[in-house]
């Protein structure tokens, strides 16, 4: 087992929960593409379902810290006729040159949610539309380009399942197969 400490103004150190320790709980999004990542900055950050809440948990130089970025998930319901392990809307987060996080998560259908971090907690920046997607967004993978733009890779969970790519590479997002 593992204990993070975090430390805040002259405040007793809090413990973070050791995520092993929450059976049933806590899950990694997606597949698990896009979950742990280092900003140019020298800080980690990683995402994950804990309950039906996206949580971002951040390592830098003066300890851990740990947010809710959305409350949208789904409570974990085991089924014993399958093996149900994505139950959770897929999701991804990046850091941008500016070590600023950044996280999308699928939002229903052909949705997906942009949250921002600003002073306050996370907010949704921006909702994008997949228009390439046949069905609901299932698995997203991201990277990030020259000038901050970013690049997604969308599986689509239909009857046949497709991939797509899209880019706010110009000034607003485009889509395509």
């Amino acid at each position: 087992y593992q204990y993070f400490r975090l430390k805040s103004g002259t405040s007793l150190p809090q413990v973070l929960p050791d995520l092993s320790t929450l059976a049933n709980s806590v899950f990694i999004s997606g597949e698990g593409f896009n979950t742990v990542q280092f900003a140019p900055n020298g800080t980690l950050g990683m995402i994950f379902w804990n309950g039906r809440n996206l949580t971002f948990r951040e390592r830098s130089g003066s300890g851990w810290r740990e947010e809710v970025v959305s409350s949208n998930g789904k409570l974990f319901q085991a089924n014993i006729t399958r093996h149900d392990y994505k139950f959770q809307p897929a999701a991804l987060f990046l850091y941008d040159s500016n070590s600023q996080p950044h996280i999308f998560c699928a939002a229903g259908g052909k949705g997906i949610s942009h949250f921002v971090r600003s002073g306050s907690g996370w907010f949704a920046s921006e909702q994008i539309e997949n228009t390439a997607a046949n069905a609901a967004v299932d698995l997203l993978v991201g990277a990030l380009g020259p000038d901050n733009q970013f690049h997604l890779a969308v599986i689509s969970a239909g009857t046949s399942p497709n991939l797509t790519y899209g880019s706010n590479r110009n000034g607003q997002w485009s889509w395509n197969h």
